[in-house]
């Protein structure tokens, strides 16, 4: 502590640690942030260590906030690097889950069960309870309200997205889905689904970001105007409406004019 070159080392210490703490604020990624204060911080703790009498206060508050940020920093780090994930777990999460993180994604696959079910395999039946979320992974199935096609789910879709929206249990499904071919799909429990997403906000508004740009990716239109469905699927073909048919009979006229036109 008396050493010469120790005093020459303080003046050093002391402001590379603060242009360190300073340099971690403008991050704008949490976890080099929670690096570069650990860094800071840990230098301070050098920098009044080294003092002939040590300011305990400054010292003891040096400590607590490496303690702090080495802690979250450790949480960080493990969302974000959990391991490896296999070949169709990588390209499900690139494709389809890239909106969580990693750790997150880990977390609702561990909670999953990825099953291969039979053509004719009722998923959900319309105003009827079921306690499953279906994300289809291979095959396709078919969504009816009120008997009546309205959406061709196939891979990369979601079954029964409403029951889960509505956060509570008990909630019906809105239509009846049936498989149209073997299908494979990853199924969650939604009761465990709902909890394991109720204890991580972040992961609740990334998990319904997914769900979003799910439906965003094939919006189901009617001829009454835009009507945004509960699930993934393509355009069903309607019939054409009074309004429709009147106006093909008018692009049909001689001419190609209106009727009655001069």
């Amino acid at each position: 502590v008396r050493s010469p070159y120790t005093k020459l080392a303080l003046p050093v210490i002391g402001h590379t640690s603060y242009i360190t703490l300073a340099s971690g604020f403008l991050m704008t990624d949490v976890l080099a942030l929670r690096a570069l204060l650990i860094c800071g911080y840990s230098g301070l703790v050098a920098f009044h260590t080294l003092h002939e009498r040590p300011l305990r206060i400054p010292l003891s508050w040096s400590f607590f906030f490496v303690f702090v940020n080495s802690a979250m920093a450790i949480i960080l780090a493990r969302d974000r690097y959990p391991g490896s994930f296999d070949q169709d777990q990588e390209r499900l999460y690139q494709e389809s889950f890239s909106q969580l993180t990693r750790g997150q994604f880990k977390r609702l696959m561990g909670l999953a069960n990825i099953e291969t079910v039979p053509a004719g395999t009722t998923l959900t039946v319309e105003r009827s309870v079921c306690n499953s979320l279906y994300f289809v992974l291979d095959g396709c199935a078919r969504m009816k309200l009120n008997g009546e096609h309205v959406a061709l789910i196939e891979p990369g879709g979601f079954c029964n997205t409403l029951a889960y929206q509505r956060g509570e249990d008990g909630a019906p499904s809105y239509g009846t889905i049936v498989t149209q071919t073997t299908t494979r799909v990853v199924r969650w429990p939604l009761p465990e689904l709902r909890r394991l997403v109720g204890k991580d906000v972040d992961l609740e508004r990334r998990f319904n970001h997914v769900l979003v740009t799910s439906l965003m990716r094939r919006l189901l239109r009617s001829r009454d105007g835009a009507v945004v469905q509960d699930y993934l699927g393509q355009a069903p073909r309607l019939r054409p409406s009074y309004t429709e048919q009147h106006e093909a009979l008018m692009g049909m006229a001689p001419g190609g004019g209106e009727v009655g036109s001069s």
